[in-house]
């Protein structure tokens, strides 16, 4: 299934820093550790595996693995350093089309270009690292441009123009989604 990972304490200051679709790892920084430095939610029914820290230390003995295990960790990190970098530099339409786009690299789209998961405007305001309000205020800026379509009472969301959305963020060019 789909799920969010997120850092902070409360609602108030949750910043969602990860999204993760099926088959992939959630909390590959917590392997080793007596406590996880995020904490993660289902947004769909999901089925998630646990594998005990020594466990998965025995399975590290494996060459192959363990450098398999290297370049991803170090094309995740590579990804999230940029994305804080960029973030803070953006303005808050740069970050809502970052956002958008990061959702769709994340779950991908349907046949229609809509958003292949739900996320509330609370949900994507975390991810944008923004306000509730000015999600709203955004998302309706690019619905009134063509670039967004919002269906079935705002709960999905299409992309219709890639090429307008991703021109907000061409000045970040080497961060690649």
């Amino acid at each position: 299934g789909k799920v969010k990972i997120f850092m902070g304490q409360s609602a108030k200051t949750m910043q969602i820093v990860r999204l993760v679709d099926k088959g992939n790892s959630l909390c590959f920084r917590g392997w080793g550790r007596k406590t996880y430095p995020a904490s993660s939610i289902a947004i769909e029914d999901s089925v998630v595996c646990f594998f005990e820290s020594n466990a998965f230390m025995k399975l590290t003995s494996s060459p192959e693995l363990s450098k398999h295990l290297i370049g991803f960790l170090n094309e995740e990190l590579d990804r999230a350093e940029k994305r804080i970098n960029y973030l803070s530099k953006m303005s808050v339409k740069e970050k809502m089309a970052e956002t958008l786009l990061f959702i769709k690299d994340s779950f991908g789209t349907n046949e229609e270009n809509e958003l292949n998961v739900y996320l509330s405007r609370e949900d994507i305001a975390s991810i944008a690292g923004t306000s509730e309000e000015l999600v709203i205020r955004i998302l309706s800026e690019f619905e009134k441009d063509g670039i967004i379509e919002r269906r079935e009472r705002g709960k999905k969301i299409a992309i219709i123009d890639e090429i307008r959305l991703s021109d907000f963020i061409k000045a970040y060019a080497d961060y690649a989604l």
